[in-house]
């Protein structure tokens, strides 16, 4: 069952990775 463990990772730094972006977005708006 090792694959469901890195679909999870993968989904896991995939929305890390989403939640930066949006942080971005937000912190040039802000400016």
């Amino acid at each position: 069952m090792r694959w469901v463990e890195e679909a999870k990772k993968a989904e896991t730094r995939a929305a890390r990775i989403a939640r930066a972006v949006e942080a971005l977005h937000e912190g040039k708006g802000a400016r």
